[in-house]
């Protein structure tokens, strides 16, 4: 499917050139590191070929890491209803508590080795509480104002404290 990129609204574009931002920083970092690796697989065999090497890799798969991640990122900015493109934002997020449970543990780290505790194990006792949340998250497609929402959970801990003792 061809996309118009000359009749885009402003919220469109603003949603397009953040994907393109996002997709070449990503791009950017995972083809540095595999030209990293280049480098450093062919630096003691092929001392000057290692520069070729990684350069051309780097210019090689960048285009192509790109093309990827930016296609699984216009997937999801589509509106299924009247399926313009880079119409889906995300309108509210909304947490709602689960459930909230006390948690502890207590673990030995080590041994003392000097001074008044020495020969004791070093132990550790944590406590917090695990609370698990529902999170819903409405999309809105800013063309025909169709919306969705998605569900999820996340747990955070929060009031975590962390006891050092000598036993």
């Amino acid at each position: 499917m061809k996309i118009d990129m000359e009749n885009l609204s402003d919220e469109q574009t603003k949603i397009r050139n953040n994907i393109y931002l996002k997709s070449s920083i990503w791009s950017g970092l995972i083809v540095f590191v595999i030209s990293i690796f280049v480098y450093f697989y062919f630096k003691n065999e092929y001392p000057i070929i290692c520069y070729v090497l990684s350069i051309l890799s780097f210019l090689i798969l960048f285009p192509v890491v790109f093309m990827v991640i930016k296609t699984a990122e216009f997937h999801g900015v589509y509106c299924k209803n009247c399926n313009s493109p880079f119409s889906i934002a995300l309108q509210d997020v909304d947490e709602s508590l689960i459930c909230s449970v006390p948690r502890q543990r207590s673990r030995v780290v080590g041994k003392s080795i000097s001074g008044s505790n020495e020969g004791l194990n070093r132990v550790i006792h944590e406590s917090w509480i695990e609370e698990k949340y529902e999170v819903l998250k409405t999309y809105t497609c800013i063309c025909c104002s169709n919306s969705y929402i998605k569900k999820s959970n996340k747990t955070r801990e929060t009031n975590k404290t962390s006891d050092e003792y000598y036993d």
